[in-house]
């Protein structure tokens, strides 16, 4: 399923949660078309358009087996040291959210997804974050039993998107990674957005190029 941007603009003040149990298909699809109404019926704010799939991410072949068996885990890029900077999945590359036993791990410069980031059904972990940016690969599997993974956007500061392009520059720095030199997309607060990239997982498909915003996203 695809939502062209020129369509659907930001929620600006969502509040809800997404619980999708194993093999649920017919609540799955209520869930998209409720999803679409939302979008549809929301207004004054701007969708981001113009985005598309990112050389470096073809180049890499970031949606093959094979970046996924050299993935790095999602921990070796955290550290709870960085307090200010974004944490960004290069492009190119495929890492696996590697946290299996229901931790809390807290990101307050957002996380931004320029490469893949996969979340395997072993993941059980809770990210609370003020953003996020997918314009890369978000993945997911079906959790295991017992897992859940929640992503809980925090903050009251209006969110920035930097896209990515051949300006960038530290792009293999998860940290350091700097795109400041490329038009700012002012997205608004607590902000989940995909802007040209893909959000794909077993049971729920999204393909989006708009903005969403909500407090928290549990899937289980």
């Amino acid at each position: 399923m695809a939502l062209k941007a020129s369509h659907y603009s930001s929620i600006k003040s969502a509040s809800f949660e997404t619980i999708i149990p194993q093999k649920m298909r017919f609540f799955r699809s209520l869930l998209i078309v409720a999803a679409t109404q939302l979008l549809t019926r929301t207004s004054g704010a701007s969708a981001v358009d113009g985005f598309g799939p990112l050389q470096c991410n073809v180049d890499a072949s970031i949606h093959s087996d094979e970046c996924l068996s050299n993935a790095v885990g999602f921990s070796t890029l955290f550290s709870e040291e960085e307090l200010f900077a974004t944490l960004t999945i290069p492009c190119g590359r495929c890492v696996t959210m590697d946290y299996t036993d229901g931790e809390t791990i807290t990101i307050p410069g957002g996380l931004n997804v320029v490469g893949r980031l996969h979340f395997p059904s072993s993941t059980n972990v809770v990210v609370r974050t003020t953003a996020v940016f997918v314009q890369g690969s978000w993945s997911m599997d079906i959790p295991g039993e017992g897992n859940r993974v929640t992503v809980s956007l925090f903050g009251s500061e209006e969110q920035t998107l930097y896209p990515h392009n051949s300006c960038c520059e530290n792009i293999d720095d998860a940290y350091g990674y700097d795109c400041s030199c490329s038009m700012a997309e002012g997205i608004g607060k607590k902000p989940f957005v995909v802007a040209g990239g893909k959000c794909v997982d077993r049971w729920l498909i999204l393909q989006l190029s708009s903005v969403i915003s909500a407090h928290s996203l549990t899937y289980c």
